[in-house]
């Protein structure tokens, strides 16, 4: 009986290490890849939030206004501009307009224009109404008894 002898591997060969090595740099060069563009898309995000919460300030500072002379004082064309910011320049405008259809009311549009980590100019645009009521009678309930 002819008997023959298996040699039974004890390790890896040098040709195995080297495809498992390509193959996890293939993998590892991927997921550095995926890293790098989170990292871009975070700070955009960032960016956006930031100027979504700029146009936000604005339009609650004109909205609180104290009485309604500083509410008259408002144009029916008020046009303003200023740079705020943070990790960017942020260039923000609003415009006070008369409402179409409603008297006693007043239209304000803010853009907040700035640029992006890859050079690329972004706007964003909140609108808001505000009514002309005196602040110290906006809140009083009249309530009649019969």
């Amino acid at each position: 009986m002819n008997k023959y002898h298996v040699k039974k591997s004890l390790g890896f060969s040098l040709i195995e290490v080297m495809i498992a090595l390509v193959i996890l740099g293939i993998g590892l060069l991927g997921l550095a890849k995926i890293q790098g563009i989170t990292f871009l898309n975070s700070a955009e995000s960032r960016m956006q939030t930031h100027a979504l919460n700029f146009a936000q300030e604005k339009i609650e500072q004109l909205r609180n206004y104290g009485n309604i002379s500083v509410y008259r004082a408002y144009a029916s064309n008020a046009i303003g501009t200023d740079l705020v910011g943070s990790n960017s320049t942020f260039s923000r405008n609003w415009v006070v307009t008369a409402c179409a259809n409603a008297v006693g009311c007043k239209k304000i549009s803010v853009t907040v224009v700035w640029t992006g980590i890859d050079g690329t100019n972004y706007d964003i645009q909140l609108t808001s109404q505000i009514a002309g009521l005196e602040p110290a009678r906006s809140g009083i309930v009249i309530a009649s008894t019969q």
